[in-house]
């Protein structure tokens, strides 16, 4: 009797062993770029997939074991999990269901495994100007948790149509806000903006491109007719700016070779395994509460002047060394995200209006204040959703008008 005892502790203890294994191998595939180098990341990723198989094996005849010799308790312990991860699954693909007090563990959780469009081959491709665009006279599906839609691109690797690309009176640059990420084609905001004004529009926003690249990108395009150019400025955009202007002016592109890896990554760390979604969502939990317990309450104060001073001051030495054409009018507007403060938006705009007042630039340059309700975004992800498309598009076409 004794024996049978220590021969099921041995067995219990040998299985929470292998349930750790599984929990760290987990861990490890969450966050593989931080351990591996890029280069040995599919082999690592592969070998880490074989042993989760060989623990879940070993682990179900354990199980198996246990229930036949009545160790319910932890085959119950087992199920739960099961179940937990089961929920997860379910709320992830209906996030209307996430309970209020677990919504901040899966909002942390959600960037770990998102897909990223300028990382995803049938969606985007390498360029050597650029650094990426999307795929050329391509369509792809692009979805996430609270989406699924169809991207067109024209020969220029834009979201729009070709006949765009030949004298837009109107040109719309800025990154996935402008793109449209998370919309149909026809409920992006330029496309709503053209619907409006009956004028020819062209979406000209790449994923996470920074004014830098949108002033590369601008002369390949055609502006013979060009009347308004919009540029959408996201906070994202300064370290972009900061690095062309201490570049002398010029892009640095990384190789295709690191775009490749990237890509790899991107699709590695989407890969499934088991308890993925509850792992994640567990350790986002736990970066939750240590944000909760250490971010500072936010209030207009001079050091956040100060930063949108100096972002301002980027954005505008960027736009400075442009060669755009005469007597185009240039407007901005400063998208924000979910859970930042509207200050930030006002003091860019008082800072970019004092750099105007009082240097000699050329160009006719308004600023556009738009300002968006939490309902103008998804709940999960920090893009704005058809509702804030739209509010951009009336915000632009009244002042156009």
């Amino acid at each position: 009797m004794q024996h049978t005892e220590k021969r099921d502790n041995q067995i219990i203890k040998t299985s929470g062993i292998f349930f750790l294994i599984l929990c760290l191998s987990g861990f490890i595939k969450i966050h593989l770029s931080k351990f591996i180098p890029p280069t040995y990341l599919a082999i690592c990723a592969f070998y880490i997939s074989l042993v989760q198989i060989l623990v879940i094996f070993i682990a179900f005849i354990l199980l198996v074991y246990l229930y036949l010799n009545s160790k319910w308790w932890l085959y119950v312990s087992v199920a739960t999990l099961i179940l937990c991860e089961v929920l997860c699954c379910i709320a992830i693909r209906n996030v209307d269901l996430i309970p209020q007090i677990l919504f901040k563990n899966f909002y942390h959780y959600y960037p770990n495994c998102r897909n990223i469009i300028q990382y995803s081959e049938p969606c985007a491709c390498y360029n050597p100007n650029l650094y990426y665009t999307l795929r050329p006279n391509s369509s792809c599906n692009f979805k996430n948790w609270e989406f699924s839609t169809t991207i067109f691109s024209n020969s220029k690797g834009l979201r729009d149509d070709e006949s765009s690309l030949e004298k837009p009176e109107i040109i719309c640059l800025g990154d996935s806000h402008t793109m449209g990420w998370g919309c149909e084609q026809d409920q992006t905001y330029p496309q709503v903006l053209e619907q409006r004004l009956k004028r020819k529009v062209l979406n000209a926003g790449i994923s996470s491109y920074g004014t830098a690249r949108e002033i590369m990108l601008i002369k390949t395009l055609d502006t013979s007719n060009l009347k308004y150019l919009i540029f959408q400025y996201c906070q994202n955009d300064y370290d972009e700016n900061k690095e062309y202007i201490e570049n002398n002016f010029k892009l640095k592109i990384s190789s295709n070779k690191s775009y490749t890896e990237l890509n790899k990554l991107t699709v590695l760390r989407n890969v499934y395994f088991p308890f993925k979604h509850f792992l994640g969502i567990c350790y986002s939990a736990g970066l939750a509460l240590k944000i909760r317990l250490t971010k500072p309450s936010v209030k207009i104060t001079e050091t956040v002047k100060s930063d949108k001073q100096t972002e301002a001051k980027a954005f505008f030495e960027v736009l400075q060394r442009a060669k755009l054409p005469p007597n185009v009018k240039i407007l901005v507007f400063y998208q924000k995200i979910v859970g930042q403060p509207d200050s930030l938006r006002t003091s860019f705009y008082a800072a970019l209006k004092q750099l105007v007042s009082t240097s000699k630039y050329a160009y006719s340059l308004e600023s556009i204040d738009i300002a968006h309700d939490r309902q103008d975004f998804f709940r999960i992800d920090d893009h704005t959703n058809t509702s804030g498309n739209q509010r951009t598009a009336v915000a632009l076409a009244r002042h156009i008008h």
